[in-house]
């Protein structure tokens, strides 16, 4: 989230700071349709707002990193510790102080009377020696749409190095990649100052941002299908839509609302290939609020069959 900005997530979402895990997901959907591109015709306004909108839920619909976040806004002046963009020495040993590009500003050899190894005892003091000739690690995020980690996606990405020249990498996003793994692209940061020292990493962090019509859960995915009452009651075959487009399911006589039926392999893959998990289709019960009298005189009808059936 911007420094800039003055809202908070939870103002994104209309929700409040005690909100809970249900009222911050029923928030979203609720704004994520009424933004979604296909209802606003590409509008640029809606676009960035649909976006702000999927950054906050993003955060707020993990309890961990939600605690990070209401912590970060408690103490503003603590560390960010997962908000900031691309940065320097944010190598695997986390964002800050980066001791091999601290090295490599050195002549290590001539500092010590070319007796570095000497001090250090052996192979010990070469391999000291060998990373802190090592060229600056750094860290950048790569955003992706959750239909591209079904199937994997390929991105290229521009990055400014120190010199203030920008080039282009391309980064190959695995499928069933999830929020927060970590691509290590090797000699791809900054170079070394030490001659013949090699180029620090690259490490790219993934961010799958949020589906309007899907929630993920681990490997599978959870959809939302709307049918009528008498679809309910009679039984129906109705069309979902998956990540691959569309499908049928068919409903049987007597479904409630909220129940749930499962499409085997119609999730996400397991990292790296393998079996797909399923996806989880929630039935809600639409109530019409308009009726023609006929439609009135018919529920009636049923209603009163019902009370005589339970002896009311």
């Amino acid at each position: 989230m911007s420094a800039t900005t003055t809202k908070t997530y939870y103002d994104i979402l209309g929700v409040s700071k005690a909100a809970s895990q249900e009222e911050i997901r029923k928030a979203y959907l609720k704004l994520a349709h009424r933004y979604h591109p296909d209802k606003t015709g590409g509008n640029k306004k809606d676009e960035a707002r649909l976006k702000e909108i999927n950054e906050a839920y993003d955060t707020l619909k993990k309890e961990d990193r939600r605690r990070q976040y209401d912590a970060q806004m408690d103490n503003p002046f603590a560390e960010a510790g997962g908000y900031s963009g691309a940065q320097y020495g944010a190598g695997p040993k986390g964002p800050g102080f980066d001791a091999e590009s601290f090295f490599s500003q050195f002549d290590l050899g001539s500092m010590f009377g070319g007796g570095f190894e000497n001090l250090f005892g052996g192979g010990a003091g070469a391999r000291f020696a060998q990373e802190a000739a090592t060229g600056a690690s750094f860290e950048t995020r790569v955003r992706i749409a959750l239909r591209e980690a079904a199937e994997g996606v390929t991105r290229r990405i521009s990055l400014a190095g120190p010199d203030g020249k920008s080039r282009e990498i391309t980064v190959n996003v695995p499928a069933g990649a999830e929020t927060g793994l970590r691509l290590r692209l090797a000699g791809q940061g900054a170079p070394s100052a030490a001659k013949g020292g090699r180029a620090g990493d690259l490490y790219v962090v993934v961010e799958v941002e949020p589906d309007p019509v899907f929630e993920r859960q681990g490997q599978d995915i959870v959809s939302e299908a709307h049918i009528s009452f008498p679809e309910a009651a009679l039984g129906a075959r109705v069309s979902v839509p998956t990540l691959k487009g569309k499908a049928h399911l068919t409903i049987p006589p007597g479904t409630q609302s909220g129940q749930q039926f499962r499409l085997r392999g119609m999730g996400l893959p397991t990292l790296g290939g393998g079996s797909k998990g399923d996806q989880i289709v929630r039935i809600q019960i639409e109530v019409p609020n308009c009726l023609t009298p006929e439609q009135r005189e018919l529920i009636e009808r049923l209603a009163h069959t019902e009370s005589a059936r339970h002896g009311r």
